[in-house]
C-alpha cells in the first residue's frame, strides 16, 4: 500500500489505535497518526528492534518484547519548575520516569508488526491490484524474521528512490528540489546493491493475555541509551552488535528516515533532516554545519502557480537561505522538554536567524529581484500569517531588533547522534553537560527552556587506526555515496546479529533491481 494511514486501518484494531490517536491533542494531524502508522521509518525501526540482543543473545528472530508497549504520553508539558515541580509524577497515569528514560523500548512497533503479520499470513493482503502470492509466506515455511529483515531493506530502498526523485536533473533542467540552485551537481545517487539472506530462525513466543501475539517475547532485551554521549554509544554497539566506532557512526545515519514522536518516547517530533523520507547523508551534514539552508518546499508560493516542482527548473529553491540567499549561520540549543520531573528529556535544536522584512524591502528596491534562495519569499507571506509561512516567528522587522533574533530551524537531534561528532557528558537525569553553553545557570535552574549556543570540542575518540568519530562524522557529510556504501555494508551486518551464521542463504537480488509500473505489478 502506499498509504501508510490505509495499512494501518486494513489490519485488526487499526481502525479503532487510529481514530483514538487523531483525537488527541497535537497542533498536526499526520503526526498523530505517524506514531502509530507503518511508515519507512517505522519498518526500519522494527528491522533493527528486532535485532536487539535479548539478554540469551539471540537476535534478529522475528520477536520483540512489549515492556513499554502502548504507552501514550500527552503532547504537553507537565513540569515547571516553579508552578509544577513534581508534576510529571501523575501524569498519563503515571507513566512518566522521574528523570531519563535510559533505555529505549518497542512502544508503538506493535501495529508495524500487525501490518507485516498480515503479509506474512494472508497472501491477499493489500490492494486489489497486487499480484497476490498463492500461498503465504506462513504456509510456504518462511521465517517471519526474515520478512521483517527483508522489509527493512525494501524500506532503505524506497527512501533512496524518494531521495532521487528529487534529483532529476538529467531529465529537467536544475535546480531540483534537491538542489540548491542551477549551478548546483547533480544530487540523484545509486544505492548499493543489498544482498538478502533468509534462514533466520523465529522465536517462541512466550506473551500470554492482551499481548498473546505470535511476534511477542518475554524475553529482556538490551536497549541503547537514548541519552547517552558518544562514548556510550559506540561501546554499546560495540558490546551489542560488535560494531566498529565508524561501522555505529555510519548506521546511525538511518537517523535521517523519520522523527521521534512524543507520543512514544517524550522526545519533540521535529525530524533530524527536513525530508523525513528521503534517503541519503543530509542527517551528517546537519550535524557538522555551521552553516545552513533551511529546506522548504516552495509549491505553495504564489510565484510557484502553474509550475510543477517535480520537473524541476525551480524559480525559487527548497533551500532557503539568508535575505540575500547565503546560507544561515546556525548553532545548537538543547531544549528541556518538561515530560519528566527533572526537566527532561533532552534535544538539541537547531537554531538561526529570522528574515528581516525591511531588509527585504530595500534589497527589492535596490535589485528588483531576490535570489532564488532568499528567506525574502517566505517572509513576506508570514504577514498575515498563511499556509506558505514555515513558523509564525519565522520572519521580523528593524524594529524587532532583528540581528538578536533566532528562531528554531526545525532540525532536531538526540545526544547520541552529536555525541558522535562533539565531546560531552551526561549527568545522573540525563542532561548533557561540560560544554560551554551547556553551563546556562537559567537553564540548569530549569528556568528557560533551551540552553545557551553549544560550542562543544570535537569528539577526538577513535574511529579507526587514522580518523577520529569527528573526523567520520564530516567524511560522511561530504561524500553521500561513500556513506550508503558503509551503511549497506553494516546494515546487513546488523541483520545478522544473534544469528547462526551457518543457517543463512543468500538469495536472489532480482528485487533490488525490480521495476513497478502504477499498479504495483512488477515487471
Amino acid at each position: 500500500m502506499d498509504n501508510h494511514r490505509d495499512a494501518l486501518r486494513a489490519v485488526d484494531g487499526g481502525e479503532e489505535i487510529y481514530n483514538l490517536y487523531m483525537s488527541q491533542e497535537h497542533p498536526t494531524n499526520l503526526l498523530r497518526v505517524e506514531a502509530v502508522s507503518p511508515t519507512l521509518a517505522k519498518i526500519v525501526r522494527l528491522t533493527f528492534h528486532d535485532c536487539l540482543r535479548e539478554e540469551n543473545g539471540a537476535g534478529c528472530n522475528g520477536c520483540i518484547n512489549f515492556e513499554g508497549m502502548g504507552s501514550l504520553f500527552s503532547h504537553k508539558r507537565c513540569y515547571h519548575w516553579k508552578r509544577n515541580p513534581e508534576g510529571c509524577t501523575e501524569a498519563d497515569g503515571g507513566i512518566h520516569p522521574a528523570s531519563g528514560p535510559f533505555v529505549t523500548d518497542n512502544n508503538n512497533l506493535l501495529w508495524v508488526a500487525k501490518v507485516l503479520e498480515a503479509v506474512y499470513r494472508d497472501p491477499s493482503f493489500g490492494p486489489d491490484n497486487l499480484i497476490h502470492l498463492e500461498t503465504s509466506l506462513f504456509d510456504s515455511g518462511k521465517s517471519r524474521a526474515d520478512l521483517w529483515a527483508y522489509a527493512g531493506l525494501v524500506a532503505i530502498q524506497r527512501g533512496s528512490e524518494k531521495s532521487n526523485a528529487q534529483c532529476r536533473s538529467a531529465q529537467f533542467p536544475a535546480p531540483c528540489l534537491g538542489q540548491v540552485d542551477a549551478s548546483s551537481p547533480d544530487c540523484s545517487q545509486d544505492l548499493p546493491e543489498f544482498t538478502f539472506k533468509s534462514g533466520r530462525s523465529d522465536c517462541t513466543p512466550s506473551c500470554q493475555g492482551e499481548n498473546d501475539f505470535p511476534f511477542c517475547t518475554s524475553e529482556p532485551e538490551v536497549h541503547p541509551n537514548q541519552h547517552g554521549n558518544g562514548d556510550e554509544t559506540v561501546s554499546y554497539f560495540k558490546e551489542n552488535f560488535d560494531l566498529t566506532p565508524k561501522e555505529s557512526i555510519a548506521l546511525l545515519g538511518v537517523h535521517t528516515l523519520g522523527h521521534p514522536n512524543e507520543f512514544n518516547s517524550m522526545f519533540r517530533h521535529y525530524p533530524w533532516t527536513r525530508n523525513k523520507e528521503n534517503f541519503n547523508n543530509v542527517y551528517y551534514t546537519n550535524i557538522v554545519n555551521t552553516t545552513l539552508y533551511r529546506y522548504m518546499n516552495p509549491k505553495r508560493l504564489p510565484e510557484m502557480k502553474g509550475h510543477n516542482v517535480n520537473k524541476c527548473g525551480l524559480p525559487i529553491s527548497a533551500f532557503n537561505g539568508d535575505e540575500y540567499g547565503n546560507p544561515r549561520e546556525v548553532a545548537f540549543k538543547v531544549r528541556s522538554e518538561g515530560r519528566t520531573n527533572a526537566n527532561g528529556p533532552w534535544n538539541w535544536n537547531v537554531f538561526g536567524g529570522k528574515c528581516n522584512l525591511d531588509l527585504c524591502q530595500e534589497i527589492l528596491e535596490a535589485e528588483g529581484e531576490y535570489s532564488i534562495n532568499s528567506c525574502c519569499y517566505y517572509a513576506e507571506h508570514c504577514f498575515p500569517m498563511t499556509d506558505s509561512c514555515p513558523s509564525g516567528n519565522f520572519a521580523c522587522t528593524d524594529e524587532d531588533d532583528c540581528e538578536s533574533k533566532s528562531v528554531f530551524q526545525r532540525i532536531n537531534m538526540l545526544s547520541p547522534d552529536m555525541g558522535l561528532y562533539y565531546k560531552f557528558d551526561v549527568d545522573e537525569e540525563g542532561r548533557p553537560t561540560g560544554c560551554p553553553g551547556l553551563d546556562d545557570a537559567a537553564w540548569l535552574q530549569n528556568k528557560n527552556r533551551h540552553s545557551a549556543e553549544v560550542q562543544c570540542e570535537m569528539n577526538d575518540a577513535p574511529a579507526t587506526e587514522t580518523q577520529t568519530m569527528s573526523d567520520v562524522v564530516q567524511m560522511y557529510a561530504e561524500d553521500n555515496q561513500l556513506w550508503l556504501q558503509d551503511f549497506a555494508d553494516v546494515f546487513e551486518k546488523m541483520l545478522e546479529n544473534g544469528v547462526d551464521l551457518d543457517d543463512l542463504k543468500e538469495e536472489s537480488s532480482a528485487w533490488f533491481t525490480a521495476s513497478c509500473n502504477g499498479k504495483h505489478q512488477c515487471k
